[in-house]
């Protein structure tokens, strides 16, 4: 099954578990920079790239309901690292090997305040597809592996209403990606959400 495929299955599972006394129906979209965390935290290194869009749904008073599908463009596992291919005497530092991530998740999130502004928590579940970039040969062993794995996330977000039924939405996410590797991947991102 294609990433575009589990991406749409999640918006219908969204749709039909949605109550039809659900209050708020929205749809938005954040882009945004990724930081790998595994190992260290350095403010420096959000450089990468992360992009969703989602659909949500009020499901009690407070509680949302959201299914996003994106991408985040980051390094590899070992980029950057200093190796010595099979074969050589001579250590090498590895390029970037870059990748993306293809991401389809569920989760809820809860709202602490009303009004123009609301902030909130969130986690859930989801599916995390990685296609590593083609690299040369002779370095393609030191490449994440092509895999489609599950994976969590949680975060905190908040929005600010800027018209009748748009607003401007933050959002602070910690994946934990279950792959050969393991990732830990922080993202920060800004966007927009509509709400009916």
């Amino acid at each position: 099954m294609s990433h575009r495929n589990i991406g749409f299955g999640l918006v219908a599972a969204l749709l039909l578990a949605a109550p039809a006394s659900a209050q708020t129906f929205g749809v938005g979209g954040t882009i945004g920079v990724v930081n790998d965390i595994e190992h260290h935290f350095h403010w420096e290194d959000f450089q990468s790239k992360d992009w969703n869009l989602f659909v949500e749904a009020e499901v009690q008073p407070k509680v949302i309901f959201r299914a996003t599908y994106g991408t985040l463009r980051v390094n590899g596992e070992n980029a950057g690292t200093v190796v010595t291919p099979p074969g050589s005497t001579n250590p090498v530092t590895l390029p970037d090997l870059t990748e993306d991530i293809h991401y389809a998740t569920v989760g809820v999130s809860y709202e602490f305040f009303e009004g123009i502004y609301t902030s909130g928590i969130f986690a859930g579940i989801g599916g995390y597809k990685i296609e590593p970039d083609d690299v040369p040969a002779e370095i393609a062993n030191y490449r994440d592996n092509r895999e489609t794995v599950f994976g969590w996330h949680f975060g905190v977000d908040g929005g600010f209403q800027v018209i009748k039924h748009l607003s401007v939405t933050g959002r602070l996410t910690f994946h934990s990606i279950n792959s050969t590797v393991g990732r830990s991947l922080l993202t920060a991102a800004a966007g927009v959400t509509y709400r009916f």
